[in-house]
């Protein structure tokens, strides 16, 4: 499934460079089961042994089936790292509530992970990731495989996001309050709309997203000065001149964090990625019976709706 040679120096006697390539290799395909912190072992010691592989990122449990990638849980544990460097505090606070986080293989749905086998084949076609506790992804959009349905946007920084949004409301006691009126007066200016603004959660994750650099079409958007058009909020940059409020609540609950997210496809051979090739990766495509599955509830939904307004009709 992968190509994970790394390129030796052509220095090297052949059978010399095949030897080195091959145990390179070797070690990069080993499954993820990195040394852990007592609390996150302890907290694996509690969880279905469907996960096979588990890395720490600070102390905070990332773990995955044996079909993952390794890649793409490094990754992961990256990314966190990254996101929290200036705050240590919320880190520790996410770990000391058990957050973890559960990376899904390509050719698995969120219902086949053990936390969400008792959802309904919606949820499989509906999420490629959730907040809450756990965290979830797919690893084709950490590591950016071909048909990955999220391509353009990091889903985890997104779900990571509503994990850090718990953490904190529970480290400052101010932070929902003024997240929730935030997202009230830009809603009453009428000038914004997307995903975003659907409530304080959403408004705060895909600020998030932008904050990072990793949103995309229809996440936040603001109508532009002729009034006929929107534009995307998905930089920081666009984030301080449209929504300065929200950039500034960022800006502070980050402490000051200059990183930014820089697409894997821009990234691989380094650190983490040595050994990744894109070009081995599988390609993403929905199970059938889990778009007809999808397709069926929708359609008894959309039915149920229309029976539910006809009897208000009456009334």
């Amino acid at each position: 499934m992968f190509n994970l040679f790394r390129a030796v120096p052509c220095c090297l006697a052949p059978s010399m460079a095949a030897l080195l390539a091959a145990s390179l290799a070797l070690a990069d395909a080993q499954p993820a089961k990195d040394p852990l912190p007592p609390p996150a072992a302890d907290l694996l010691k509690t969880l279905d042994p469907f996960y096979k592989q588990h890395v720490s990122a600070g102390g905070l449990l990332i773990v995955a089936s044996e079909k993952v990638s390794p890649y793409a849980l490094r990754e992961v544990a990256y990314l966190v790292q990254r996101m929290l460097a200036n705050r240590p505090d919320a880190l520790q606070e996410l770990i000391r509530k058990q957050m973890y986080v559960c990376v899904m293989a390509c050719g698995e749905m969120q219902t086949d992970l053990p936390e969400c086998r008792k959802m309904s084949l919606w949820w499989a076609k509906r999420a490629r990731g959730l907040g809450g506790r756990p965290v979830s992804c797919g690893e084709e959009n950490q590591l950016d495989y071909k048909g990955d349905p999220y391509r353009g946007e990091n889903i985890f920084i997104h779900e990571f996001a509503h994990g850090i949004h718990g953490a904190l409301g529970r480290l400052d006691a101010k932070f929902n309050e003024r997240l929730k009126a935030l997202h009230q007066d830009a809603r009453q200016t009428g000038r914004f709309r997307g995903y975003g603004m659907g409530n304080p959660g959403e408004f705060w994750a895909e600020g998030v997203q932008s904050w990072f650099h990793c949103n995309r079409r229809g996440g936040l958007e603001v109508l532009a000065a002729d009034g006929n058009r929107y534009r995307d909020i998905d930089t920081r940059q666009a984030l301080k001149e449209h929504l300065p409020a929200l950039a500034q609540l960022l800006d502070e609950s980050f402490a000051r964090n200059p990183w930014v997210y820089v697409p894997v496809r821009d990234r691989v051979g380094r650190d983490h990625l040595r050994g990744y090739d894109p070009a081995g990766a599988p390609t993403f495509r929905w199970p059938k019976h889990v778009i007809e599955a999808y397709n069926r509830i929708e359609a008894e939904r959309a039915q149920k709706r229309k029976q539910e307004e006809r009897r208000d009709a009456k009334k």
